[in-house]
C-alpha cells in the first residue's frame, strides 16, 4: 500500500490552488479527481490538501467529477458515499467500474470522454496512479507517494 507524501502534497496542493487562481477559466469547467489515496486516505479519512483544493473548485464554480476503479457494487456505493458525506453534495457525479472492466487506463480514459461528452471542459485531473490522468483529462497532477 502507498503512503502518502504529505509534505510534498502541500507543495502540489499550493501549486494546483495557483493554477486554478491564474488560468482563464473555459466554459462548463471541471475537475476529475480519483477517490482512494487521492480524496480518501487508506483509513477512510479526507486527504485535507485536495479537500482544500476541491473547495477551491466550488468557489470557482469548477464542477467535481469522481472517477474510482471501485467495482460498482451495493457495498461500495454505499461505502462510498458514507466516506465522501461532506463533499458528496458538491460532486456532479462518481463513476465507478463495471466488474468486467480490468484495465483501469482504458475505464478511465472512457469515463473521462463520457464527461467530455456532457460538454465539460477538464481543467484538470488528480490522482494516485498514472491511469487517472490522461487523455480528456486537463493538466494531470499525480499524488505524490513514498
Amino acid at each position: 500500500m502507498k503512503k502518502i507524501d504529505y509534505d510534498n502534497l502541500n507543495i502540489l496542493k499550493n501549486d494546483i490552488l495557483f493554477f486554478l487562481e491564474h488560468i482563464t477559466i473555459p466554459n462548463n469547467p471541471c475537475i476529475i479527481l480519483d477517490l482512494d489515496n487521492t480524496i480518501i486516505d487508506s483509513n477512510g479519512y479526507f486527504i485535507k490538501p485536495i479537500y482544500e483544493i476541491c473547495l477551491k473548485c466550488l468557489n470557482l464554480n469548477i464542477t467535481i467529477f469522481i472517477i474510482t476503479g471501485r467495482v460498482l457494487n451495493n457495498q461500495n456505493l454505499e461505502n462510498t458515499y458514507n466516506q465522501i458525506n461532506k463533499l458528496y453534495y458538491f460532486v456532479k457525479q462518481i463513476y465507478f467500474r463495471l466488474p468486467y472492466l480490468q484495465n483501469f487506463y482504458e475505464y478511465k480514459k472512457k469515463a473521462r470522454y463520457d464527461i467530455f461528452l456532457k460538454g465539460y471542459t477538464c481543467i484538470a485531473t488528480i490522482g494516485d496512479n498514472i491511469w487517472d490522468i490522461g487523455l480528456f483529462g486537463g493538466n494531470g497532477f499525480i499524488i505524490p507517494t513514498i
